[in-house]
Parts: structure tokens; sequence; C-alpha cells
């Protein structure tokens, strides 16, 4: 039997640049990497719903208003840029975003499917055995 975390790693979703032939496979962020994660997505939040307020489903369009050094940080969390010829500060605009709705669409499975509910279910236990106030 795996052990309970491995079921948090899927098999990702391949990612091929445009015209060229380079790929890499867009893997969920693994448990190590959540804290860099969470530093480098906040401030993309944070930007996101200064300028357009609370967003209810995520656009192409909607990324162009984030600082590109933001998205660049965040990309590069989850596909570290040494994994492709340029480095994607080099890349044309909407091949780069592409990139990144692949990040977030592989990625929202990951928070909202396997670690919500994991998460939930362990405060209903802690609460269930008395050790909140």
């Amino acid at each position: 039997m795996q052990p309970e975390i491995d079921v948090f790693f899927g098999e990702g979703d391949t990612f091929t640049r445009s015209g060229l032939e380079e790929s890499a496979v867009i893997r969920q962020i693994k448990v190590g990497q959540m804290s860099r994660f969470q530093k480098t997505i906040t401030p993309v939040i944070a930007e996101m719903r200064l300028k357009l307020g609370a967003v209810p489903e995520l656009k192409a369009a909607d990324l162009l208003q984030v600082d590109l050094g933001l998205l660049i940080a965040l990309a590069d969390v989850c596909v570290p840029s040494k994994t492709w010829k340029q480095p994607y500060d080099e890349w044309d605009l909407d091949e780069f975003i592409a990139l990144l709705l692949k990040i977030f669409e592989v990625n929202a499975h990951f928070f909202t499917k396997r670690l919500a509910p994991l998460i939930t279910a362990g405060v209903a236990r802690v609460k269930d055995l008395g050790l909140t106030q």
C-alpha cells in the first residue's frame, strides 16, 4: 500500500511551446513547495483583487493586469525556467499566459479536490477530540 501522501501527486499535464519542439509535464505542487508557492501566489492574488475586484473565474486577460515579475516568480516555482531553452522573460506573452493557465488548471484540482477536504476533515477531527476551546 502506498503512503497516503502519494495520492496528492497525479501525472500532471503536458505543456508544449507553440512552434517549438519543447514541452514539459506540469505537475501538481509538491508538499515541500507549498510555502514557496503560497509566498509567490499571494501577491498575484492581491494585485488581481486590487485591480479587478472579486474574480469569480480566472481569464487570460486578467493575468495581464498583474506585474510580470510576480507571474514569472510564480511560474518558476511550478516549472523552473531552466526547464526551457529561453528564460520566461523572453517568451511571447500569450505563450507565457497559456503556461500560467495550465499551471493553475493542474493545481486547482489539487487544492480544491484533494487538500481542502483533508484540511476540513482534520479540523473536524480536532474539534471531535475536544482539542479546541
